[in-house]
């Protein structure tokens, strides 16, 4: 019974996570708990079924152009290395403490997304110094999302659209590879520690490939005007959710 909820869990947790370029980690967590999983792993676990969000996603983005692979290496070599900081995060710290945190920055987001008309809708050139800024912020937002999951993945979206120009489909088409990177590097530290549930991952694994597919088919349906808007919705209510409960 648990592994069959586990499935529509990752299934539910990946079709919004693909709408919204995020929020797989928010919804599935607490979930998790409510299914008597121990906190860490509800944590944890999700890590798993990251990867079939990955999977699922790139199946539908790679076969329309939205990978801009120009930023891949890069962001590839950033993501392995917060990966590895982030997961021993996770190990050394409360997650309560950075709700606030990121509900503050989820509201930023959404002011540098709406800080021009056109962002996220269509792509632009960058300055190499906007785009060096970029990497950094990116490291940074990687290596939380890598132990603490819940609002960071939307943060990445973000930076990749404001520091690199990239539409909103195009930033959860190419943060999906580097994605696999730093999520496989979590899980190496994660699972010597005995913080992930083996069995709830698979299936969590599973049901994120099919719900991530069907998510990014409607995501590139709706087009980057309407992506933009659901990513605000729902960034508000997340950033409200943390803030204020």
């Amino acid at each position: 019974m648990i592994l069959a909820a586990s499935f529509v869990i990752g299934l539910v947790a990946a079709f919004f996570s693909s709408l919204m370029g995020g929020v797989a980690g928010m919804i599935a967590a607490p979930l998790l708990l409510m299914l008597g999983v121990p906190p860490y792993a509800a944590v944890a676990t999700p890590k798993v079924g990251a990867l079939g969000i990955a999977l699922g996603s790139l199946l539908k983005f790679s076969k329309k152009g939205f990978v801009q692979w120009s930023l891949v290496p890069g962001l590839i070599v950033l993501a392995a290395i917060a990966g590895l900081v982030g997961a021993y995060t996770l190990l050394a710290t409360p997650e309560y403490i950075l709700e606030n945190i990121v509900g503050v920055l989820l509201l930023l987001c959404v002011v540098l997304l709406w800080s021009k008309k056109d962002m996220g809708v269509i792509s632009f050139a960058v300055s190499t110094v906007r785009k060096s800024i970029g990497y950094i912020i990116y490291f940074f937002t990687e290596t939380f999302r890598a132990g603490f999951g819940s609002g960071f993945g939307m943060l990445t979206g973000t930076v990749l659209t404001y520091f690199f120009g990239l539409t909103t489909l195009q930033s959860t088409a190419t943060k999906r590879i580097p994605g696999v990177v730093v999520t496989g590097v979590a899980l190496i530290v994660f699972l010597p520690a005995g913080v992930i549930d083996i069995p709830i991952g698979i299936a969590l694994f599973f049901g994120s490939i099919v719900g991530s597919y069907l998510g990014t088919h409607y995501a590139i349906v709706l087009g980057n005007k309407w992506a933009k808007y659901l990513f605000t919705v729902f960034a508000v209510i997340m950033a409200s959710a943390l803030l204020l409960f």
